[in-house]
């Protein structure tokens, strides 16, 4: 079996964590770098592309065809040199990089990062106090606002995908998409297209614009959880990292991490420093992000009490993102 068996959906699904399969072309990378012996491989944790963890002390990513791989290689090599350079959180560290099988017509970029032990905080979330979500929200406004601060140069700009191009076909494409969604709350959909056009006027208005990582969920935030205190150790996987602003970000981190705490979300803005001023329209910019945004956000509200039989939009919207209450 060779990687070809990657190239469509089915195989990719089935194999692409596969250490059977994966192992030889792990060890070749290795000998490339000069990491040995290998004692070990296993997979990572299942995300987008194939990453597996060598002798519990370095993590190698490749980066295939589907999913855009070779645009999220770019990105993510780039991501991980600006954190590296700036410092906004803990990070793994990129080690190394290159291209499996060169000069072949089926190439896979690749990269070496540090391996940070440690579990995800989705895996514990359900463990950590409210008081230490508190904590924890602070200090991702402060981190965020950290990131957001990186200077956006020409190599930045030229490289980095952008969230307007994005939003923008998803609006015109109105509530089509969400049909195709699963799990989405069925009812909202003849209401989106609406509550669209009333909040269009907030593009007259768009927030400044950062290098934003795009996919801040509990899969992303590892560290580990002591005596009830939870150290974050490294924000990891840059692959979706656009030129973008707050409320894309936000609205990702609020929906997973925060599981729609509002008064998490308001500790959160306090510390990254967003102006008062902005609160009475953000639950409205924010759920309209939510709503544009490339992934369904909203599945862990199918079937929750705001997808009620005949739900208002804008109630739901300050229900969910109000930073005043």
């Amino acid at each position: 079996m060779d990687l070809a068996i990657l190239d469509n959906l089915k195989g990719y699904s089935n194999t692409f964590m596969d250490p059977v399969l994966w192992s030889p072309y792990v060890r070749r990378v290795c000998q490339e770098h000069k990491i040995s012996p290998v004692e070990s491989i296993r997979p990572g944790l299942t995300g987008t592309y194939p990453t597996f963890i060598v002798n519990e002390h370095r993590v190698v990513k490749f980066f295939g065809r589907l999913f855009d791989g070779e645009m999220s290689y770019t990105v993510e090599r780039l991501c991980a040199r600006l954190v590296q350079t700036y410092r906004p959180f803990p990070t793994a560290e990129l080690l190394a990089w290159g291209e499996l099988l060169p000069g072949e017509s089926r190439t896979w970029p690749y990269l070496i990062f540090e391996y940070i032990p440690g579990i995800s905080i989705g895996e514990k979330l359900a463990y950590i106090s409210h008081g230490e979500r508190q904590r924890l929200a602070g200090w991702l406004g402060e981190a965020v606002h950290a990131l957001h601060a990186i200077p956006l140069d020409d190599e930045i700009s030229g490289i980095l995908p952008k969230q307007d191009p994005i939003v923008v076909k998803n609006r015109q494409r109105g509530s089509k998409r969400h049909q195709e969604w699963p799990k989405f709350p069925q009812s909202w959909i003849p209401k989106i297209d609406d509550f669209l056009t009333f909040t269009d006027s907030l593009t007259a208005a768009p927030w400044p614009l950062h290098l934003i990582h795009a996919d801040l969920t509990r899969d992303h935030l590892l560290g580990h959880l002591q005596n009830g205190c939870w150290t974050t150790k490294a924000v990891i996987d840059f692959g979706d990292a656009l030129v973008g602003s707050l409320d894309y970000e936000l609205v990702v981190l609020h929906l997973d991490v925060f599981q729609g705490d509002t008064r998490l979300l308001k500790i959160f803005l306090n510390c990254y420093g967003l102006d008062k001023s902005e609160y009475a329209l953000f639950p409205y910019r924010a759920m309209r992000a939510a709503l544009l945004h490339q992934f369904n956000l909203f599945e862990p509200y199918a079937g929750s009490i705001l997808s009620e039989a005949e739900p208002d939009l804008e109630a739901i919207a300050l229900s969910l993102w109000n930073p005043s209450k």
